[in-house]
């Protein structure tokens, strides 16, 4: 089986790869050098107008690229709003060959997908990926999935997990699970972004936010916070004397929190994490 690399501007139907590493490049015949893609990389969709990500499909060598993933290969598809999902196909001189015997090698759910397969085929591959800001790799989710499984994962360092669906279930619903998430990454995600807008509600005698939570209206305010952060020096400043009295004044309340997380349910039975 031979797959193509695939790189910046390769199509799939109306998908196109938008994103490619600047450091890891290919000169085709044709004298025009093109960005190598990896796997996650951003795509865009005419035919279905959403952004989308290459996702992995079909047996490949181990190793990764610069940014610690995967390089895409032709068979790959374009995971957006298209069903089946496109396939991406090219050919050019830079490839990988895998025989038998690399297959006999890899684990069931790698191997189980090869570049001859059907594109309904392809969409048994199922991904996700948070836009929440900052980093949540190695938060652990659980995928329920229509036919009653449960698949258990953890984000990578693009906020991206994935899932090999070979009976293609559809899926019903993701759980965020925080108990097996760093401990220290959840202290600081606590003191950094939510005390700083959760806070001044401790010190009115009869908070707002506890008349009326809305989770989505407290993640609209934390994005906004730290986008503020970024674009002004002074602002920097003056969110690190706030996260400084925060951490005193608010050490009791978070070891509320971590005990409310240590008594959440443990992660329901299922498959081995992917």
């Amino acid at each position: 089986m031979q797959r193509y690399f695939l790189a910046k501007g390769d199509r799939a139907g109306g998908a196109v790869i938008v994103e490619g590493l600047p450091t890891s490049t290919y000169q085709g015949a044709d004298g025009v050098r093109v960005e190598l893609s990896t796997v996650y990389m951003k795509t865009w969709c005419d035919a279905c107008k959403k952004d989308g990500y290459i996702s992995p499909r079909g047996p490949r060598h181990a190793g990764t690229a610069e940014n610690g993933l995967q390089h895409a290969l032709s068979g790959d598809v374009n995971a957006c709003g298209c069903n089946p999902p496109p396939v991406f196909q090219v050919v050019r001189t830079m490839s990988e060959t895998i025989g038998d015997g690399d297959i006999a090698r890899m684990s069931p759910a790698v191997a189980r997908f090869s570049a001859e397969d059907s594109s309904e085929d392809a969409w048994h591959w199922i991904g996700f990926s948070l836009r929440d800001e900052g980093s949540y790799e190695g938060m652990r989710c659980a995928a329920h999935f229509a036919d009653g499984s449960v698949e258990t994962g953890a984000f990578d360092a693009q906020n991206t997990v994935s899932f090999a669906r070979p009976n293609g279930s559809p899926c019903t619903n993701v759980e965020r699970r925080l108990k097996k998430f760093p401990r220290g990454t959840l202290r600081e995600i606590f003191f950094r972004e939510v005390a700083p807008v959760c806070g001044p509600n401790f010190l009115t005698p009869v908070p707002p936010i506890w008349q009326g939570f809305d989770a989505d209206e407290l993640k609209r305010e934390i994005n906004e916070l730290l986008a503020r952060r970024k674009k002004s020096v002074a602002r920097r400043l003056l969110c690190e004397a706030n996260i400084s009295f925060y951490r005193f004044w608010l050490k009791d309340v978070w070891k509320k929190v971590e005990t409310a997380i240590e008594k959440s349910p443990e992660e329901p039975g299922g498959n081995a994490p992917r």
